[in-house]
């Protein structure tokens, strides 16, 4: 009957049930419910977080998964709102929802970019430059006017235009370099994409807003005549 402790030694606070094999086989003396088989010294009836016991040689790293688990839905929306800011700030998803009051005042900024280069071309004798700013002006006025009338043939003319700006930036990227042209020939591009991808119709929005591009239009015309 003396014999019978020393057979079970999973009793807890009994450093005798531990047999001389397993003391000379890791060298190490198991404390309170310690398991040295792996390195491991979990306290007395300790478990693993979130109720999870860790097994034998298993670390408790998959217990901090589980908090991870709860981001996807955090994840899911990241894309939503990313995407969302992506289309706010892209130029060419922008231009895709410009209606003909924004592109009137694109054209409006061009004209008086043209009318600069047409200046600068012809102090600098550079004629090619100066017939194209000339003719591309003469063409974005008649359109931009189009636009603010709602004029039926807008439309039709504002593929005629978006062909002829192509047209111009390459005649221009033939020229010369000149630090000069570089901000005509980004607003050109600008010009020339909004044409393509936008729409010449007014919003509702816009309509009270017609009237005061019209009369800054006529305001700056007068002087000149």
């Amino acid at each position: 009957m003396s014999q019978i402790p020393q057979q079970q030694p999973g009793q807890y606070g009994t450093e005798s049930s531990v047999s001389t094999s397993q003391q000379s086989q890791f060298g190490q003396q198991p404390q309170y419910g310690q398991q040295s088989q792996f390195g491991q010294q979990p306290q007395f009836g300790q478990q693993g977080q979130f109720g999870q016991q860790p097994q034998f040689g298993q670390q408790a790293q998959p217990s901090y998964q589980i908090p991870q688990g709860q981001s996807p839905p955090m994840q899911t929306q990241l894309p939503a709102v990313s995407q969302g800011s992506q289309q706010a700030g892209s130029p060419s998803q922008q231009v895709a929802q410009a209606d003909g009051r924004q592109i009137a005042t694109a054209l409006q900024e061009l004209e008086r970019t043209l009318d600069q280069a047409n200046v600068y071309a012809l102090e600098n004798g550079n004629s090619a430059v100066a017939r194209i700013t000339e003719d591309l002006e003469t063409m974005i006025e008649a359109e931009r006017k189009l636009i603010l009338r709602r004029s039926p043939f807008a439309e039709s003319f504002r593929q005629t235009v978006a062909q002829n700006l192509q047209q111009a930036l390459q005649e221009l990227h033939q020229q010369p370099n000149d630090p000069a042209h570089q901000e005509l020939i980004a607003q050109i591009q600008q010009a020339s994409t909004a044409l393509q991808n936008g729409s010449v119709q007014m919003s509702p929005s816009a309509q009270g807003q017609q009237s005061q591009l019209g009369h800054q239009s006529t305001q700056s015309q007068h002087p000149q005549k």
